[in-house]
């Protein structure tokens, strides 16, 4: 029997910044239903709203308050772009933080985060990164985080998708991790935003369809499905690197102060 019978309800909401092609949705989901899958604990009494930002579905303020946390998906378009409904996700996510909402931002999430808090994101200095990379962390984020303790020196390998990354960060906000290839791939907005570059959600298995989809859709040239072939191989997600990095991001999204 569960420990938190008869406690209220935690409700989260993911808020969808993108679509998959219909192909791999039909397949593995949206981008919401994989984060959802990551971040549910089904011992515990959650609840759990997929909202369409990207399709301008966003909640009433009654609404949006009655969450515990906010997830911020990845998605294709420019954290820094000028359509609509970019522009007021950046507006709930400044009034949000200003209201100490708890904030967990991935990839373009973790882009538009950056944006509108004060930070600055552009084009990827390397190009498209797709594949694998190893992510060593900051000192910042090298001891016990809500209730989790992280390895001494810790480094893990990350699913990566995107051309787009943070390039300046904010006043006030912290590095917590980098790559050899990214040098901002996880920041903290004070003690309840956290948001990363990469795409802890997705599995390998959907990373070599994803590589074969941007191959398809003329995207990406053998070379660079080569080398995002290599990555992967060379640099594999380890269980044990997942179990850490998902019970951090559980541990954050759902602890009420940090430890």
């Amino acid at each position: 029997m569960s420990s938190d019978r008869g406690l209220a309800e935690r409700k989260y909401a993911i808020l969808l910044c993108g679509h998959l092609s219909p192909a791999l949705e039909t397949r593995w989901g949206n981008m919401g239903q994989m984060l959802q899958t990551l971040l549910e604990e089904h011992d515990k009494r959650e609840h759990w709203d997929i909202l369409l930002v990207c399709d301008d579905e966003f909640p009433p303020p009654e609404q949006l308050h009655s969450y515990q946390g906010l997830v911020i998906s990845g998605g294709a378009a420019d954290a820094f772009g000028t359509e609509p409904w970019i522009l007021r996700l950046k507006q709930l996510l400044k009034q949000e933080h200003a209201r100490g909402q708890r904030i967990l931002g991935v990839c373009f999430g973790h882009q538009v985060l950056a944006e509108a808090l004060g930070g600055r994101a552009g084009r990827a200095t390397a190009g498209i990164e797709l594949g694998s990379r190893v992510i060593k962390t900051a000192p910042a984020l090298q001891q016990q985080w809500f209730g989790v303790e992280c390895p001494e020196n810790w480094t893990f390998t990350i699913h990566e998708s995107h051309q787009d990354q943070v390039l300046e960060v904010s006043a006030g906000a912290e590095l917590l991790a980098s790559s050899g290839i990214t040098n901002v791939e996880m920041l903290a907005f004070g003690p309840n935003c956290l948001s990363v570059q990469g795409h802890p959600e997705f599995s390998a298995d959907f990373m070599h369809e994803l590589i074969q989809h941007w191959v398809n859709k003329g995207l990406l040239d053998e070379a660079g499905r080569k080398a995002a072939e290599k990555s992967l191989a060379d640099h594999p997600v380890t269980s044990k690197d997942a179990a850490v990095l998902h019970r951090f991001l559980r541990a954050f999204l759902k602890s009420a102060e940090p430890s």
